[in-house]
């Protein structure tokens, strides 16, 4: 027995398998037509992977570009405070550095928890400003230890230009990191919507029958991670910037 889910839209290209379920070949072990196996309803986990992955960079995508945005004017705000070299400077950015400080004080994943749970719909765009939210304060601080402010406006264009790619990269990727965590959970996007920390899930309960269901997302999703962070520390030496293991504070 073979049917599938109904899709709207344009069928996924590189998942065309992702949906469709073959009860004929419930937990098939990796082979040469599955070469990741199947999961307990007969689908392709390969296929399902690559949506899985499709998703996650979508969302890292979308909440890395927004956060970065407004966090460089966050960032440079903050430097000009410090400019003053007075008081009142340091007052000016005691204030700007406020939110940050406050969003700091709870624990990220407390935090996560705490507003994904507030009543709503929780869809991708819940999820996107979540993630958003939380990211958003530790995306300042790699912008605060990267950006140096310059007399010389060409040079300060190119400096945040430059803070700007590795904030991207760090934030996308602690973005994935924080998407896939609350679905691992079983707090992230509805159902019908494929991400490495659903699938991983609900491989949970399969362990000794089929341990692939769990182990595939989870290597899927470490490796997009590793990449992330040696990009982004390999363009921070690149670029001469101090290295301040900025990875570790998109997620402390």
């Amino acid at each position: 027995m073979c049917f599938r889910y109904p899709h709207r839209g344009i069928r996924p290209l590189l998942a065309p398998n992702a949906k469709i379920i073959n009860l004929q070949n419930i937990l098939q072990t990796p082979s040469a037509k599955h070469l990741l196996g199947t999961d307990q309803l007969g689908r392709d986990i390969l296929s399902r992977l690559l949506a899985g992955i499709r998703t996650e960079l979508l969302i890292g995508l979308a909440v890395a570009v927004v956060v970065s945005i407004i966090a460089i004017g966050w960032a440079m705000l903050s430097a000009r405070c410090k400019r003053m070299n007075n008081w009142r400077g340091d007052k000016l950015e005691d204030i700007v550095l406020l939110p940050r400080d406050i969003i700091c004080a709870f624990p990220w994943l407390v935090l996560l928890l705490l507003l994904i749970s507030l009543p709503g719909n929780k869809g991708v765009i819940l999820m996107t400003l979540v993630v958003g939210v939380v990211i958003l304060p530790r995306t300042v601080s790699i912008l605060q230890e990267v950006y140096s402010p310059l007399t010389e406006w060409r040079a300060r264009l190119q400096n945040v230009l430059k803070a700007i790619s590795i904030a991207l990269i760090f934030t996308a990727a602690g973005a994935i990191f924080y998407v896939a965590l609350l679905s691992f959970l079983g707090f992230g996007l509805p159902l019908g919507i494929m991400e490495l920390g659903t699938l991983a899930n609900s491989g949970t309960g399969f362990m000794q029958q089929a341990p692939w269901l769990l182990i595939a997302p989870l290597v899927v999703l470490s490796l997009i991670l590793i990449i992330g962070v040696i990009t982004g520390e390999a363009l921070t030496e690149r670029f001469g910037f101090r290295s301040g293991a900025f990875w570790s504070k998109t997620i402390e």
